[in-house]
């Protein structure tokens, strides 16, 4: 749903997405920081290749991992400071 989306855009579009979520279950896979700090529930999910088979693990993230998340979303691998304090800025 957020292919080629981006700042204000994005932001209008979470709220958008919030604001539906009051009245009824939405579920969203995305990768914008926007986007995922409005969710109430984060499962982070991770593929690992064992012996020629793929696993997929999903982990219920609690308040610092989605903090810890969205700073991912921001920096990429290496998580800063600074996009740790973005994101609790926009889970606020």
């Amino acid at each position: 749903i957020d292919t080629g989306v981006s700042g204000e855009v994005a932001t209008r579009m979470a709220a958008a997405m919030n604001s539906m979520a009051k009245v009824q279950q939405v579920f969203a896979v995305t990768h914008l920081a926007q986007v995922a700090a409005q969710g109430d529930q984060h499962l982070e999910i991770t593929k690992i290749l064992k012996e020629g088979s793929a696993h997929t693990n999903a982990t219920y993230l609690n308040e610092d991992g989605k903090i810890e998340a969205i700073a991912r979303m921001l920096s990429g691998e290496s998580t800063t400071d600074e996009a740790r304090a973005q994101a609790k800025i926009l889970r606020s």
